[in-house]
């Protein structure tokens, strides 16, 4: 059994469900292909299911549910179901439910559920199909396995949350935010790779390529970046999170000091901590789409907006270090041979050499390619491919 496989009774299951949803990708419904998600909770029931990256500190049942469910009468589990239900999806946000609790052991359609974004969905199965004949497994917001064009494709580094050289460097570029939060039993955990994270993913949303530049300071005068579109309010991003983490914060300190937990106003809270985390959401996604325009989206430290359209200085002249990729979050696996930068066109180049010389970070998004990542370690650049789930 695979050792990220917790649930021995699924892995039979599992080849099964592969299949069944490789066949169901082929199909065409109204003349258009199928994308879906299918979800498997294994022991639990999915509406039972928690967020797995709460801190030990907090009790289970105090932790955030990672879906939510609208249960149907079951059907058994077919390409034809499969392609029949998957219409009551939305690729991305919803999936087919799937559980093995009647009397036979097979697996059936029990019905639908959305994931919580704030979770990583838990200790789940899902598996996805995001074009004809290409299917991946996730587990626990991981991809585990994918199959496309009659091969399988090798997972990538989860770099914004297995711990590494990215988390570090995102960690360091946020010093003041992150010694605000003295206690991390009452501060939600990884604010700074969720902004990250939410952020590449609207870059990429615009469907134009584009690149977020990471400054590790400010140089001040003449030295000074000049972005072409300089925002007014460096602090934007700033202001949200800081509002985001504060209610949170209050909420757990309110809740352990409560003299009754019976009488705590949870629904009270949590409206506060969904409006907090609404805003916060919305005013990444109006600064991704800053990415959009010739140039780079330029940022400083503790989460500062500086602008867009910054052009980096010095792509024709200016040394650039060795870029090697690298196949684990530590960055001690890398490719034998430095990465081909001339592969790719000005926008990595000015990446690279932003990085060289600043000593930054920055994300890059290509029109048809892959996103990645640069970080300057040591004496050259590590490059890491950033994959987002698809659910």
């Amino acid at each position: 059994m695979p050792e990220w496989l917790e649930h021995a009774d699924l892995l039979e299951d599992l080849g099964e469900l592969v299949d069944q949803v490789f066949f169901a990708s082929l199909a065409t419904e109204e003349g258009e292909n199928l994308r879906f998600h299918v979800v498997v909770a294994g022991k639990k029931k999915l509406e039972e299911v928690t967020d797995t990256e709460w801190p030990d500190a907090i009790p289970e049942q105090e932790q955030e549910l990672a879906w939510t469910v609208t249960r149907i009468e079951p059907h058994r589990v077919d390409p034809k179901a499969l392609v029949k239900l998957a219409g009551a999806t939305e690729f991305g946000r919803t999936a087919l439910v799937l559980d093995q609790r009647n009397e036979d052991g097979q697996l059936w359609i029990f019905g639908v559920a959305r994931r919580n974004p704030r979770t990583n969905g838990g200790r789940v199965l899902v598996v996805s199909t995001s074009a004809p004949g290409a299917v991946s497994v996730y587990f626990e917001g991981r991809r585990i396995m994918r199959y496309e064009r009659g091969l399988l494709v090798p997972p990538v580094v989860d770099v914004f949350s297995e711990a590494g050289v990215v988390t570090r460097a995102i960690r360091s570029s946020i010093p003041e935010f992150l010694a605000r939060m003295k206690n991390p039993i009452f501060s939600p955990h990884n604010v700074g790779e969720r902004v990250f994270l939410r952020l590449v993913r609207g870059m990429r949303a615009t469907g134009h390529g584009g690149s977020v530049l990471v400054l590790p300071a400010v140089p001040d005068g003449e030295a000074a970046p000049k972005p072409k579109y300089r925002l007014l309010r460096a602090d934007v991003l700033a202001v949200q999170a800081q509002a985001y983490v504060d209610v949170h914060t209050e909420r757990f300190k309110a809740q352990f000091g409560a003299e009754d937990p019976n009488e705590f106003p949870f629904e009270r809270w949590k409206q506060q901590e969904d409006v907090a985390e609404a805003n916060l959401e919305a005013a990444v996604d109006d600064i991704a789409r800053l990415t959009a325009p010739d140039g780079a989206l330029l940022m400083g430290p503790e989460f500062a907006v500086l602008g867009a359209g910054y052009m980096v200085t010095g792509t024709g002249t200016g040394k650039v270090l060795d870029i090697f990729e690298a196949s684990d979050a530590e960055g001690k696996r890398v490719s034998e041979k430095p990465y081909a930068l001339e592969q790719h066109g000005a926008r990595h180049k000015a990446a690279a050499t932003f990085v060289s010389q600043s000593g930054g970070f920055a994300f890059i998004a290509s029109e048809d390619g892959p996103l990645k990542v640069l970080v300057r370690h040591e004496d050259r650049i590590l490059l890491w491919r950033v994959e987002l789930p698809e659910y």
